[in-house]
């Protein structure tokens, strides 16, 4: 299975995916430090290279990610304020590419460079909400069975 860097790259040639990565900041976070904010502004997305980080909406952990990992890269299509919060749960770093950059480098790029790239977001937003579908379909399960043996217990008063 590959990774969502390696969607995200799919179909570019090492030099563009090089040239790509360029433009890119490394960044470093502690364990336990925001890299993103709910409600904060959005103009940048990020590559996780090493770590582990969890995504939040308010008190409920909506997914973990891992080395390879990409979030925040909705802002491609629009800037935006961000829909959760993004946390480091340990030593994290990552390459964080400002939306700004990108589009610079994509205007003295082939047309067909943009366009793959949109194609392998949509690809990697697809694969997050099969992930998520997933996530939906286990807590459902878990719920029902706790609601089940919950009134299994009630019958016995």
């Amino acid at each position: 299975m590959l990774t969502e860097e390696e969607i995200l790259f799919k179909g570019f040639s090492e030099e563009e995916r090089r040239d790509f990565l360029s433009i890119g900041q490394e960044r470093h976070f502690e364990s336990q430090e925001f890299i993103i904010r709910d409600g904060a502004p959005g103009n940048s997305l990020f590559i996780l290279r090493e770590g582990r980080v969890s995504v939040w909406r308010g008190d409920v952990k909506l997914a973990d990610l891992v080395e390879g990992d990409v979030f925040g890269e909705s802002v491609v299509f629009q800037a935006h304020n961000r829909i959760a919060a993004v946390r480091a749960d340990s030593p994290v770093g990552v390459v964080e590419i400002r939306r700004q950059d990108l589009l610079h480098f994509f205007k003295w790029r082939e047309e067909r460079l943009f366009k793959i790239l949109v194609i392998n977001i949509v690809n990697i937003l697809f694969h997050k909400l099969s992930r998520a579908d997933e996530r939906i379909a286990s807590l459902e399960k878990s719920l029902r069975e706790q609601a089940v043996w919950l009134l299994g217990k009630a019958s016995q008063f």
